[in-house]
Formats: structure tokens, sequence, C-alpha cells
């Protein structure tokens, strides 16, 4: 997911509930509350740019990679 961090930090949290891994990508510009908090929730926390564009961009090259 693509988040500036409430949303993440909810997938987080979710994810970490139901025994699912998950994989959060944040914009440089982030709160570092909210990084910890989706690391808290063990979440695979990544920066992924400045802003919304490059964080999508990030999001499909991760997308490839995993297929």
């Amino acid at each position: 997911a693509t988040s500036s961090g409430n949303y993440a930090v909810a997938l987080a949290h979710q994810g970490n509930s139901l025994g699912v891994p998950v994989t959060v990508l944040l914009p440089e510009n982030t709160s570092p509350v909210k990084i910890r908090m989706c690391k808290k929730y063990y979440a695979e926390t990544r920066i992924g740019g400045l802003d919304e564009g490059e964080v999508i961009k990030k999001l499909f090259s991760l997308m490839v990679s995993y297929l």
C-alpha cells in the first residue's frame, strides 16, 4: 500500500493481527511516529520517494518483483 501514514498504520495493524505479511511504502516526509508505528506492527516499511507519484512508481516496480 502507499500511504502518508494513517492507512499504512491501520494496514500494518490488521496484517499483524491476522498474521499476514504487509509491506508499506511511505513518502520521505512521513511522520517518524507513523513510521515507527508501522514497524511496531511488523510491516516491512519502505520509503518510496519524495511525493505520491514517486511512491506509486516504486510500488509498481515492487509489484513486478513479486510476480
